[in-house]
């Protein structure tokens, strides 16, 4: 692994890059990011391993421009950690190896942040430039549209991501509270760091279109689409994104501590668990009142299980009590271990926030003592 020559100037921004088996790409991505407005900046990409890059980009001579060249494949989260390790800028930006910036993206970026303090993290619009890739690698553009252009609603990202990670750019000390990406995943990387950051910073839109990406006809092209034909992985990363709770507080976000009472750990009860780590979306974690024999025998894949021993003589509302005595989060949800988190076949299945809807009353509530029922609830 080499690194070419730094600069000496401290650099605002950090633009980061992650490359791999891209040759006839990248170089076209690397010359949109040096020829921007804005010039106080550095650039660090990453080979991951794959095609050798020197007859690419070896006649650089921009000392903004940063290589480290590895030969091993370690993965898009391993190269980007490695450089934000190594970045400098106060802000830091993404760019894919097929994507590419116009002149105006980054400082379209700086001025959104350095004019405001109220959000820490800004995004652009991008075109999506419907392609098809000709047997020798080149892409003939056949259209363009924004496909992605919304404007930030916290709850709408803990379900799916709608800020695209090329159009974004923030404060690099975020990552001291987000932490650093995730190297086990390897499908939906850029969601799993934006969902992060919304526990930490609102997001400011910028409407205006400020680069492209590339969309091949057949979208055969694209890694995270040959990815997500592995179901179960791809299922698994979602989850595992979806559950993820950075180090409190968190001054964008609430906490719901979800009450599980059961009588004991049965199949029902271990169903339970399941339905609701596949149906959630907000951030939660699961408070059990079980004696300690029942808890013992407790194994399960789902996250964010805090165990609390009760009496097996105890009344349901006696492990309530107890359990509330555990909870820190900012709302309290009461789950019998009977409640169909998951409507029976024949019901409505459309409605994913089967405790969203209720979280999100209580937010929007100005009464502190006010209470919802959950979803589907009969009592």
């Amino acid at each position: 692994m080499t690194d070419n020559y730094r600069q000496t100037e401290q650099p605002l921004v950090t633009v980061l890059m992650s490359t791999y088996n891209r040759p006839q790409y990248v170089r076209h991505a690397v010359d949109s990011v040096l020829g921007q407005t804005y010039r106080n900046f550095e650039f660090i990409a990453v080979r991951d391993g794959g095609a050798d890059l020197s007859a690419v980009l070896g006649d650089i001579r921009d000392e903004r421009f940063i290589l480290i060249d590895r030969n091993e494949n370690r993965g898009k989260p391993h190269s980007l950690n490695q450089a934000i390790q190594q970045a400098r800028g106060k802000y830091v930006c993404y760019i894919d190896d097929d994507d590419i910036f116009y002149p105006h993206h980054i400082e379209t970026l700086v001025n959104a942040l350095e004019s405001q303090d109220e959000c820490h993290v800004v995004y652009t619009d991008l075109y999506k430039a419907h392609c098809r890739v000709e047997s020798d690698g080149r892409r003939v553009i056949l259209s363009k549209n924004v496909e992605v252009a919304r404007d930030f609603d916290r709850f709408s990202m803990f379900l799916f991501n709608h800020v695209l990670h090329v159009s974004l750019m923030h404060r690099r000390d975020l990552f001291e509270k987000t932490g650093l990406y995730n190297e086990k995943l390897t499908v939906m990387i850029d969601w799993d760091m934006t969902r992060r950051l919304a526990f930490f910073s609102d997001f400011l839109h910028v409407t205006e279109v400020t680069g492209q990406y590339y969309g091949p006809v057949d979208d055969c092209d694209r890694i995270s689409i040959k990815q997500r034909k592995s179901t179960e992985k791809y299922i698994m990363n979602l989850l595992t994104i979806r559950t993820t709770r950075p180090e409190k507080p968190w001054p964008k976000s609430g906490d719901v501590s979800m009450i599980v009472l059961a009588d004991r750990l049965d199949e029902q009860l271990k169903q339970q668990l399941l339905d609701i780590w596949s149906h959630t979306f907000h951030p939660y974690r699961i408070y059990l009142p079980l004696p300690s024999a029942e808890l013992d025998r407790l194994k399960t894949l789902v996250p964010n299980i805090t165990g609390v021993p009760v009496s097996s003589a105890s009344s349901f509302s006696e492990r309530v009590d107890a359990a509330v005595k555990c909870c820190d989060g900012d709302y309290i949800a009461v789950v019998p271990a009977d409640f169909k988190i998951v409507p029976p076949d024949g019901e409505d299945n459309d409605d994913i926030a089967w405790i969203e809807k209720s979280v999100n009353a209580l937010i929007n509530s100005e009464d502190p003592t006010e209470a919802f029922e959950l979803i589907g609830s009969n009592d």
